[in-house]
């Protein structure tokens, strides 16, 4: 199922699974029943969780093609490296925009010095698939530093949005988007109403990350690790939280519309096109 129903509401819940080399976390999509959100492919939650001084486990090199990724770090911190020569950490705050496109390989571990130390990780990971016209674009990579990302009161000082890319109020995120897509972290004041602006045409995927909020008009009892998904139809969101406030992922963008082909770690519009991406990560043509 994808969402593309006009003003229909989907709950969908996260659910344990284990990615890289045995990295436990909440995937929220793709589940069955649920496969996208075009044109977002996966979200992934991790964390929050206490890791012990010493421990390594992450996602060793692995390679992607025809999609982008886009990882915000709330707690502890990443290291990245990949074949197209870009490392980077990626810390409490920052964010990372990476367009795999045409092919790249990639790892991602936490960083040395959170090692040394270990203590809480908590990060959230999004697949955004990339318009065909993209897909075999050279790879590049957006580091999205804590100063560098607007962190500004919005509705009134009803909640403070955090843009990494596109545009919520007049708040706009300093990311280069290939895909129309405003992504962002949402923090509510406790006893708050507001209203969400969506861009016409486009769905909506809201994740509760902490905290209490509901949906007016919207029969269901939110808790935190679900994301209710919007189709298209929606000009707003009104939002209301509880006495703790509640603290959310938007991820708003227009569907491509386009066929996708995904397997493992490539997302392509044909079947032809993924048994290329694998023949060319097999032949090291992917860095």
């Amino acid at each position: 199922m994808t969402v593309n129903d006009p003003h229909q509401v989907h709950v969908i819940p996260a659910h344990p699974a284990t990615d890289g080399d045995g990295v436990a976390l909440n995937r929220v999509f793709p589940q069955t029943g649920f496969e996208m959100m075009d044109p977002f492919l996966l979200l992934d939650h991790l964390g929050p969780m206490d890791i012990p001084a010493g421990a390594t486990t992450g996602f060793p090199a692995h390679p992607h093609r025809g999609f982008e990724t886009i990882t915000y770090v709330f707690e502890g911190a990443l290291a990245h490296k990949d074949s197209a020569g870009h490392e980077d950490v990626i810390a409490p705050g920052d964010a990372q925009w990476m367009t795999a496109a045409g092919g790249i390989v990639h790892s991602e571990f936490p960083a040395p010095d959170f090692v040394k130390t270990g203590g809480r990780f908590h990060a959230v990971q999004i697949w955004l698939n990339l318009p065909a016209r993209d897909k075999m674009m050279p790879p590049r990579y957006q580091a999205l530093k804590a100063e560098s990302l607007p962190r500004m009161a919005i509705a009134g000082g009803a909640a403070t949005a955090t843009v990494l890319g596109g545009k919520l109020y007049d708040v706009v995120g300093p990311a280069d988007r290939l895909t129309p897509v405003t992504i962002a972290i949402v923090e509510v004041e406790p006893n708050a109403s507001l209203l969400l602006p969506i861009e016409e045409g486009w769905q909506c995927g809201l994740y509760l990350i902490d905290g209490k909020a509901t949906l007016d008009g919207i029969d269901h009892d939110w808790q935190p690790c679900e994301m209710l998904a919007l189709g298209v139809g929606f000009d707003f969101i009104p939002l209301t939280t509880g006495d703790e406030g509640a603290r959310l992922l938007l991820m708003a963008g227009a569907p491509l519309n386009e066929s996708v082909a995904r397997a493992g770690p490539f997302v392509m519009n044909t079947n032809e096109e993924l048994e290329q991406a694998f023949a060319d990560y097999r032949a090291g043509r992917m860095g």
